[in-house]
């Protein structure tokens, strides 16, 4: 059980022998037998032994091993290998021999191995990447393993196992899924169907396990439930619900014959009944984080796996009990031992304590343990803090203590005086942030030193108490830390450097100032920096280390110390004196005993090698324990006699080698009871030894509190001081400030120029990259989407407001193969046109096609092209492919073949191209012609400009510029506008820009300005005309001298300012003119331009329209493309899914013919069996006892004695009793019935089975007396008769047992040969059925039509257009229904009209009905107010007669009335005819004034062309001399422009020349302004 290794180098034999190997991470462990377990740790397969304790191994060399597992039959285990390829081995048992070995699963990992129940198949599920499932078959007699099919997972599955009732069946499970696998052959070859479990809700699958109620699956989730699946269908329901919800989820799910257990990942084992699904017990354990649970072999213990690295055993004795009710259950007591108790993630670091043989680990999961190596006992498990990263024992005087540093910046010291109770006696915080990544401490145990990345290295003057003295800051990480002597130390950089450093003195209290650099004495340059080292010699002039370098390697050197050297830019490359040839990984540990270097690296490996040997390929000695793929070792030590080495993995794994002779015993693994062990440490923050570090403070504070008050009012005195200086400096004049540097003091100016300095190269380095990383993303860019373009994209813009944009084609570059492939098929193409014609018109279908649609025309010959149109054999690739191809195209009915198709799809694409590029070319000359309109109306504007600027106006003027939209390849330029500087600059640091540039651009414009006016006369523009200056009688003027009042005015006075006066006025006049001539001008200019624009625009929206008509012809055209296409993909997956249904077909039809002759030879055989024993019982029949025996010739001589024979012939046959198998019987359904295993039954119902076929009928003798007086020979002759008469008889119930065997199973075959044909037919009808609908597929074909709006009558959502659901209805069948919808609705129309006639009857006698009631309700309300009425006397003489001449009177009047009215009426009617009459005569002669003029208003038009063309004529001359005059006016502005530019460069060397005299004279602070703006510590 030990592995060593052992190499001879001269005279040397070295060994390293491994005497112990301790771990556990967590994984899942088989169970060999009742008392081991097997697990895979690092290389190693670990055998621990339950009732001992004892762990042994078996090693693999350098080969990461995974999961393991054992078959039911205790006699394989497989053991699955990680690596870049997943392999597994095969080994038999107990031997524990490998015997195969099968690679290349073709996954990195194994997540599980899982056997069957008769453990002749295995499974093998692979992690990532492809999470693949491998079925193996196994041999029965030779164990050898072949795999018979492979899938890959579509999830990612974590756990895989078999269905105890058929070795076809398996489930996987992983997060949020579980899958049913079955094995099928599908045409002969084994496949892996799966069926994919349906959850009711969302939640994660974390175990699983398979119920013998009902033969379903159960799974356990992460809220704590159980469901339950079918697994034929994959359905879900649940089977128990956790009540309010789980604390955690279940992590493991086991069935035994009384309960199903569920555990929890928080540590709670519980146990359901099966049938009341309710919980009977539950039993908390000491791990909380579990990962697997497995039963025994025996099923009264549970193996609990933690993945906090805690094994152990739940016992329940009596569990394997047949009955057990649940009142014994329950008094059942558990046993729980722990088996293992190690790091659940990876070692940290590991030292070794002076005396005794105790080993210190720190581990991933923050706690401290410590070791008994010699009896392999784990002493104490304390957690120690968050993030350890490093530790370190104590020597001579601490020996006991040990340093552990942290990720959190932490520094602690723990007591181990008492092994069983570590104490935390001083922890302190070395910085705010920063690894403490080493630590180390002095040779005489009085000083610590460690090293924070980030920092440096800090010193501590007591190992009892952290006392921290100060930080020396290192610019380079620290790797490695060895000490010299006392004073001073020797620390290794990531660049190279050695530095021997002088270890500070001090008395001072604790703080965190820096030491000066002063302590580095000496400095070493390497050729590769140093990962570890290891002092082998030291003396005053030198010293030899031994370190592991960057090169892998392990090396010697001999460094001089008889100079002191602090300059290391100046140190030669140290080269070594020893090497030897470097390993697959770093080192990470070295040490030297007895001149032999031992060293260990990430590879997992501890190599052993001659130190007097000044090189080697091969080490003295070399062991592998350890996983490379984790790590390998973290860290090693010495035990204090030198004869051992302890490592620990990154993977959990601890190792004790030996290196000399004597080998520890086995030692069984021991936990020591902790009780009462420290296992927390208080919060990180708190402070500890509070009441003497308070104590020592307050001692302080009173001792030094008055000189720190004085100093305290001193340095706020400076503050003031200091605060006023500086607030005068600010109100102080411009060229009187100081800066602010100026009020620094020299170290802080240093530091802050410092962390300038490097804060720029940091930003430099950072911009270069992220320039480089953008050059290199803008090269991609620009070679994929700019230079791939034939054509860019671009918008063209109108020159006015017209809001019309018209935009190009963007064309990609066509290659000279895409060129050639369109020429090859045009030429194809006009061959097949050619035989076309030649076939007059065959497969052209021309009555399909309509008489306005596009035909196929067939091309001249050669001979009668034109003269001018030259072949495509004399055209260019380039200029072929700028071709139309619309007389190329198939007529769109017969493109129904896969060549047609292509070619059609690819002439299309072609036909889209030249649609682009013609139009691109539209764009391209409205484009020049912009440019045109645009020259010619900037001309226009010189003089438009001038023209506003006489006349005094606001500028106006149109200024068209191109847009950026119109030139594509300014996206390829970055103008200095786009550049954010608000990243690099601050606010005000912009705002000083802002301001110094606007003024230096206006004292530039000033300057400029200044020197043209004074130049110019101070006039910037020439006035073209020249105004005579008309100067004011001096006798006029009031500011005059002469001035003289209008009444003193004489004669030639009066006459001189009459002359002034026709002088001004015809001055005004001629002005007047000039301005109504500059503005008729400028009306003319403008409109010129507003015509060009105008026109431009509508050449732009006429373009616009173009670009409209060519995009829906492209869409037309990218539509028939796709329709294409989908038909060409549809036909290729029908006839893919028909070659899968004929292989289906094909294999339906091979199974049934095998099934149709196997039941053919079943019929032949039990048709040749019926006829054997038909024949049989014939003869039997024939043959009667009775009159056999009294016919028979020997027994014809004693008749007397045929009826005592016949009784002893009839007589019964007795079964012969087996006592021993009877025995045997009762024996084994005693074990069967005490047999735990609750899947023990299927076992039995297969031997059932096999004895149902191989049972034969036994007879048994039974024992006769023969009759009295009866001859021998005569007996005898009986007897033989007798025992032929029974193997007949026997022979015959054989014959009829198997006749009914045979019956049965040729009806079993029949049916199954029936139902096999049955499905032949049925898959070859369907085979035929889609044959036929692939050839009516094939025809059918998507032609696309243009309908108007008005005819489509599909009903559409608003935004979808989806006329799937369409059909067309030819125009004839519209109209015919249309006729009839028309008579249809004639007639109705008839019948609702007279419906309504008669309805109107109805309503009329209604309406009557109802006028009749109320004329009778009016006349009974008069009859009652009559009766009511008051009699008056008016009332009386009415009555008495007078009412009838009362109306004649009324009726006389109103007549009259009428007749006068009428009159009137009649008058009126006259004088309004008479007034029309009159507006007609009126309009007649305005008819004719409106000829006259109509006829002069032509002649004015024909004056006024004729006077146009003559002033078109004038003007052209007029415009020529008008731009000689413009272009000589512009010579002579810019030469006064040179000449003010040359005098304003001298006026500036003047002054220069000013302020140097002044210099001279008298002080100057013109230095001031010539200060660099910024910030000073900023290098130019």
């Amino acid at each position: 059980s030990y592995s060593f290794c052992t190499l001879l180098a001269g005279r040397l034999a070295m060994t390293i022998t491994c005497e112990s190997l301790v771990g556990y991470t967590g994984g899942r462990v088989a169970c060999l037998n009742d008392k081991e377990l097997v697990y895979c740790l690092a290389n190693n397969i670990m055998r621990l032994d339950v009732s001992t304790g004892v762990s042994r191994y078996a090693s693999e060399g350098t080969v990461p091993l995974g999961c393991v597992a054992i078959n039911q039959q205790q006699s394989m285990m497989v053991v699955g290998v990680k690596g870049e390829t997943t392999s597994v081995l095969v080994y038999s048992l107990p031997d524990m021999g490998c015997t195969q070995t099968i690679p290349n699963l073709g996954n990195t990992d194994c997540s599980e191995i899982s056997f069957s129940r008769d453990g002749l198949s295995l499974a093998v599920l692979g992690s990532l990447p492809t999470f693949t499932i491998t079925i193996f078959s196994i041999n029965r007699s030779t164990q050898f393993l072949t795999i018979i099919c492979k899938t890959n997972a579509s999830q990612q599955p974590r756990h895989l196992s078999f269905s105890p009732f058929s070795k076809n069946d398996l489930v996987s499970t992983g997060y949020g899924h579980v899958v049913f696998w079955r094995v099928e052959k599908i045409q002969g070859t084994p496949t892996l169907t799966s069926v994919e479990g349906k959850l009711q809700h969302q939640t994660k699958i974390t175990c699983c396990c398979f119920s013998t109620l009902n033969g379903e699956v159960l799974c356990g989730t992460s809220s704590g439930d159980i469901l339950e699946f079918n697994t034929s269908v994959g359905t879900s329901k649940p089977w128990w619900d956790s009540p309010g919800g789980s604390s955690s989820a279940l992590a493991a799910l086991s069935f035994s014959r009384h309960h199903v257990v569920a555990t929890s990942s928080d540590g709670i084992m519980r146990f359901f009944r099966h049938d009341s699904h309710t919980i009977e017990r539950s039993i908390t354990l000491s791990t909380v984080k579990v990962a697997h649970v497995v039963n025994s072999t025996n099923w009264n213990t549970f193996y609990v796996c933690g993945s906090d690295g805690v094994l152990q055993s739940v016992v329940l004795p009596g569990y394997e009990k047949m009955q057990l009710r649940a009142d014994q259950f329950r008094e059942i007591g558990d046993i729980g031992t722990p088996l293992m108790d190690c790091s659940g993630g990876g070692y940290r670091g590991v030292c070794h304590l002076q005396a005794g043989t105790v080993v210190i680990t720190i581990g991933e999961d923050s706690t401290l343990r410590s070791w008994d190596y010699t009896k392999n006992s784990l002493l104490s498990k304390t957690h120690c803090g968050k993030g350890p990263c490093c530790i370190v024992g104590g020597n001579v005087g601490s020996s006991h203590i040990v340093a552990v540093g942290y990720e959190t910046s932490h520094l602690r010291l723990f007591d181990l005086s008492d092994f069983k109770r570590p104490k935390l006696i001083s922890q302190e915080k070395l910085c705010e942030e920063g690894k403490v990544s080493l630590v180390s401490v002095s040779p005489t145990g009085k000083c610590i030193a460690a090293a924070v990345e980030g920092h440096g290295l800090f010193f501590s003057d007591s190992v009892h108490q952290i006392h921290i003295l100060g930080c020396l800051p290192v610019d380079s990480q620290i790797k490695d830390i060895t000490w010299i002597d006392p004073s001073s130390l020797l620390i290794a950089t990531d660049n190279g450097d050695l530095r021997e450093i002088e270890v500070p003195v001090s008395t001072a209290p604790s703080g965190n100032h820096e030491f000066p650099k002063s302590l580095v004495t000496r400095f070493w340059r390497l050729d590769l920096p140093v990962e570890k080292m290891f002092l082998t010699q030291s003396s005053s002039d030198g010293v030899t280390v031994a370190c592991c370098s960057r090169d892998k390697g392990v090396k010697l050197y001999t460094l001089d110390r008889a100079a002191k050297q602090t300059d290391n830019t100046k140190m030669p490359v140290k080269k070594p004196q020893v090497q030897w040839k470097p390993n697959d990984k770093l080192g990470v540990a070295i040490t030297v005993v007895d001149n032999i270097v031992y060293s260990a690296s990430q590879d997992g490996r501890l190599d052993a090698r001659d130190l007097k040997a000044k090189s080697g390929d091969k080490p003295l000695a070399s062991v592998n324990k350890h996983d490379c793929l984790f790590g390998g070792v973290a860290g090693m030590c010495l035990s204090h006699n030198k004869k051992r080495i302890i490592t620990v993995g990154t993977e959990g794994l601890l190792g004790v080698f030996s290196i000399s002779d004597g080998i520890l015993p086995e030692m069984p693994f021991h936990i020591v009871d902790q009780t009462g062990t420290a296992t927390e440490i208080e919060d990180e923050s708190v402070v500890y030894m509070v009441k003497a570090e308070e104590e020592k403070k307050r001692l302080v504070d009173a001792k030094y509190k008055m000189h720190r008050q004085t100093i305290i009012d001193q340095i706020g005195k400076l503050r003031e001081q200091l605060q006023h200086y500086k607030n005068e400096n600010k109100e102080a004049k411009p060229e009187e400030k100081l800066e602010t540097q100026a009020f620094m003091i020299e170290s802080q100016r240093q530091a802050i120029q410092e962390e300038g300095k490097k804060l720029m190269e940091e930003k430099e380095e950072e911009i270069k990259w992220t320039n480089l990383a953008n050059d290199f993303i803008a090269d991609n860019i620009k070679k994929q989407c700019w230079d791939s373009m034939q054509t860019p994209l671009m918008v063209l813009k109108g020159i006015g407001k017209s809001e019309v944009q018209v935009p190009n084609y963007n064309i990609l570059k066509v290659t000279n193969k895409e060129k050639s492939l369109l020429r090859k098929l045009k030429f194809m193409r006009e061959v097949e046109k050619l035989e076309w014609s030649r076939r007059k018109g065959f497969e052209s279908l021309d009555d399909l096609v309509a008489p306005d649609a596009e035909r196929e025309t067939v091309p001249p010959p050669d001979e009668e092209r034109a003269e001018g149109e030259g072949t495509t054999e004399e055209m260019t690739l380039d200029e072929e492919a700028l071709l139309p191809v619309g007389d190329h195209l198939y007529n769109k009915y017969i493109t129904y073949t896969r060549s047609r198709t292509v070619t059609q799809m690819t002439l299309l694409q072609q036909e889209i191209f030249v649609q682009r590029f013609e139009f691109n070319k539209l764009v391209g000359q409205a484009q020049a012609k912009k440019k045109t309109e645009m020259a010619k109306i900037a001309e226009k504007n010189v003089r438009i400009k001038q023209i506003l600027k006489e006349l005094e106006q606001p500028d106006t003027v149109l200024n068209p510029e191109e847009a950026p939209s119109e030139h594509p390849q300014r996206v390829l330029i970055v103008d200095d506008s786009e550049i954010d500087i608000s990243n690099t600059l601050s606010s005000e640091k912009q705002a000083e820009e802002g301001e110094g540039n606007k003024k230096k651009d206006s004292e530039e414009h000033e300057g400029n300005e200044k020197a043209l006016k004074i130049m110019m006369d101070n006039r910037l523009e020439r006035d073209e005309r020249v105004v005579v200056e008309i100067k004011m009688p001096s006798f006029a003027d009031p500011n005059g001298k002469d001035y003289k009042p209008q009444d003193d005015w004489t004669d030639e006075e009066m006459k001189l300012w009459r002359e002034y006066e026709k002088k001004l006025q015809k001055r005004g006049e001629e002005e007047e003119k000039h301005k109504r001539a500059l503005q008729q001008e400028h009306r003319e200019l403008q409109k010129e331009v507003d015509t060009i624009v105008a026109g431009y625009d509508d050449t732009l929206a006429k373009l616009f329209d173009i670009k409209l008509d060519t995009d829906t012809c492209i869409c037309q055209m990218d539509l028939q493309i796709i329709k294409l296409a989908q038909s060409r993909v549809q036909q290729e997956e029908m006839g893919q899914h028909y070659q899968k249904l004929a292989k289906i077909v094909e294999s339906v039809k091979s199974g049934t013919n095998k099934a149709v002759q196997l039941a053919n030879e079943a019929q032949r055989e039990l048709q040749t069996k019926r006829d054997k024993f038909e024949e049989l019982v014939a003869n039997e029949k024939k043959k009667s006892g009775e009159k056999e025996i009294r016919t028979q010739p020997p027994f014809l001589e004693c008749e007397e004695y045929c009826d005592v024979l016949i009784k002893q012939l009839k007589k019964s046959i007795k079964p012969k009793k087996d006592k021993q198998k009877k025995d045997k019987d009762e024996k084994k359904k005693r074990e069967d019935a005490a047999n735990p295993d609750p899947f023990a039954f299927i076992e039995e119902e297969e031997e059932e089975k096999k004895k149902k076929v191989t049972q034969q009928p036994e007879i048994v003798e039974v024992k006769l007396d023969k009759p009295e007086g009866l001859r021998e020979d005569l007996w005898r002759e009986f007897l033989e008769f007798r025992r032929e008469r029974l193997e007949a008889e026997r022979e015959q119930k054989l014959l009829s047992d198997e006749l009914q065997e045979m019956t049965k199973v040729t009806d079993r075959l029949t049916r199954e040969s029936k139902l096999q044909q049955q499905n032949f037919e049925e898959k070859q009808l369907l085979l035929s059925d889609f044959k036929q609908q692939m050839v009516r597929e094939s025809y059918n074909l998507d032609i696309l039509h243009t309908f108007k709006q008005g005819k489509i009558e599909v009903e559409q959502e608003a935004v979808v257009t989806d006329y799937a659901d369409g059909i067309l209805i030819h125009k004839n069948n519209i109209e015919e229904l249309n006729v009839q919808i028309r008579e249809h609705g004639k007639a109705k129309v008839d019948k609702m009209r007279e419906i309504m006639q008669f309805k109107k009857g109805i309503r009329y006698i209604e309406w009557e009905n109802q006028m009749l009631k109320h004329e009778v309700r009016f006349c009974e309300m008069e009859y009652k107010h009559l009766h009511t009425l008051r009699v008056t006397k008016a009332m009386q003489e009415f009555i008495k007669g007078g009412g009838e001449n009362h109306h004649d009177l009324e009726r006389s009047g109103i007549m009259k009335k009428i007749e006068h009215l009428r009159s009137a009426m009649q008058s009126k009617i006259e004088e309004k005819k008479q007034a029309m009459q009159k507006i007609k005569r009126i309009i007649k002669e305005k008819d004719s004034e409106n000829q006259l003029l109509e006829e002069q208003v032509k002649e004015a038009k024909q004056l006024v062309g004729q006077r146009e063309e003559i002033y078109h004529l004038q003007s052209t001359g007029l415009d020529h001399q008008r731009n000689l005059k413009l272009m000589k006016d512009m010579r002579v502005t810019r030469k006064l422009e040179d000449v003010a530019k040359a005098q304003q460069e001298e006026m500036k060397l003047l002054k220069k020349e000013i302020d140097r005299l002044r210099e001279r004279t008298f002080p100057s602070f013109a230095v001031v302004s010539k200060r660099v703006v910024g910030n000073p510590d900023e290098l130019p």
